[in-house]
């Protein structure tokens, strides 16, 4: 065939013509015995390639494909640069133009080269015809061209027969890098595999892929990248997505990553993932003692607020899964102080005390417990009312609550109502008339209770 650009002839399977380096639009009609090239359009990428395998440079015929997709882009490539330094002339001038193309064409010879060096012909004839390209008077640039077509001209097309040896030595590779627990080879040869023929053997190679993901994935937790372990996990479930283990696994490192997502920012959802994981598998990484040191934590923060009773049930959590002579102190302390807040007089429990033990004046306003009930949630709420002494409504009335340096406020409706929903901790809360005389009232916040509280004068 003769080049549709300068009309000189083409030998054989020529992708550039030798004269004008430009590439040829198509090639050369195929014998109709020979069979066609697979493509890599059904090949799925596993895992991280890494290194070439033992086949990269024996059985190049094999990837014809690949290579001309490779070239296709290559090409593009060169596209891109020579419109590039188009655009640079602007402001580099004609003559720093000229220099940076004949050095591109230079760089793209020396390319060439070294993939004539390791006989891959069809990537080192892309590499001199786009150097011919960018400077069609690179004689050694068209020299080059010139031996890699003819190299390429005896490479004959790949047979059925070589196919299926080819996958059937991928297979073997996989069995081997299986064996031996080395995931990175196997991904990378199952990919190539896949690429070469998607259906050679299926089953057997799904079979190896699972197991190597699952595998992978549990030596991932162990290196403490859980992350990392729940994208194999997944990707083992699309091979088989009914596989017990592997959901286990997977929810496992969810349940550990979600509460480390928690940790320093919110203590009891963190207790929540994590206990979760270590009621299901008590020697999973550190959970244990990640427990503990959460427990401890959220006791400290409690105790910090004067809630030694949820203190103490922090604490008696840690104590029960390790040893530890100073939490065993905290605990005793803590228990001391709930004991002693229990059985001391509050505004909570008689309304008719000030909290130095004697009467209110006359008209202040006092507040009281009068009732609770379940709300079914995890969080908290306390709701209240301010009444007369006929027991009608107060509106208008600021209502603070208060908790560490935290504290909002609300006013009262018409029918005398306030309220705090969606109350995040369960510490004790302050609550405090701001318009009224009245007595602090300290609430109990609990997890899923709706606590319903009362101010009124007293005479």
């Amino acid at each position: 065939m003769n080049c549709p650009t300068c009309g000189k002839p083409i030998r054989g399977r020529a992708l550039f013509c030798p004269s004008c380096g430009q590439k040829v639009s198509a090639l050369a009609p195929r014998s109709s015995t020979t069979q066609p090239s697979m493509t890599a359009a059904s090949a799925v990428p596993w895992g991280a390639s890494e290194g070439a395998g033992p086949f990269a440079i024996e059985e190049q015929g094999a990837q014809g494909c690949r290579r001309t997709t490779i070239v296709l882009v290559l090409s593009g490539l060169a596209l891109l640069l020579v419109v590039a330094l188009g655009v640079g002339a602007v402001y580099l001038g004609l003559q720093d133009r000229q220099e940076a193309v004949r050095q591109a064409a230079l760089h793209h010879y020396d390319r060439g080269s070294n993939h004539l060096a390791l006989q891959e012909y069809e990537l080192a004839a892309a590499e001199f015809g786009m150097a011919l390209q960018l400077d069609p008077g690179l004689d050694s640039a068209r020299d080059g061209l010139d031996v890699a077509q003819e190299r390429l001209e005896g490479i004959p097309e790949p047979t059925s027969q070589l196919q299926d040896e080819m996958s059937a030595a991928y297979l073997a590779e996989m069995t081997q890098a299986y064996e031996r627990q080395d995931w990175p080879t196997l991904f990378a040869t199952a990919d190539r595999l896949l690429a070469a023929n998607p259906t050679y053997r299926r089953d057997e190679v799904d079979r190896l892929l699972f197991e190597a993901l699952y595998q992978s994935g549990l030596q991932l937790v162990e290196q403490d990248r859980v992350t990392e372990a729940l994208r194999m996990f997944d990707r083992a479930l699309l091979l088989r997505p009914d596989e017990h283990r592997v959901s286990r696994a997977r929810e496992l490192a969810t349940y550990y990553v979600t509460g480390l997502s928690y940790w320093d920012n919110d203590w009891a959802l963190a207790i929540e993932n994590l206990d979760r994981v270590h009621t299901q598998e008590p020697g999973y990484r550190d959970v244990g003692t990640r427990l503990v040191e959460a427990h401890r934590a959220l006791g400290e923060q409690l105790a910090s607020a004067q809630d030694w009773c949820g203190a103490e049930e922090q604490y008696a959590a840690a104590l029960a899964l390790t040893t530890d002579a100073d939490l065993a102190l905290e605990r005793e302390e803590a228990a001391v102080q709930c004991a002693a807040r229990e059985r001391a007089p509050t505004a909570a429990l008689t309304p008719d005390a000030a909290e130095d033990g004697t009467p209110p004046p006359a008209g202040s306003y006092v507040g009281e417990i009068v009732g609770s009930e379940g709300v079914g949630s995890q969080k908290m709420f306390i709701r209240g009312h301010v009444l007369d002494g006929r027991g009608v409504g107060v509106g208008g009335v600021r209502v603070t609550i208060r908790a560490w340096d935290w504290s909002v406020t609300a006013t009262t409706d018409g029918s005398g109502q306030f309220s705090f929903d969606g109350l995040a901790n369960p510490v004790t809360y302050t609550i405090n008339l701001e318009d009224l005389p009245s007595a602090p009232l300290d609430v109990e916040g609990k997890w899923g209770e709706l606590t319903w509280i009362r101010f009124q004068p007293v005479e």
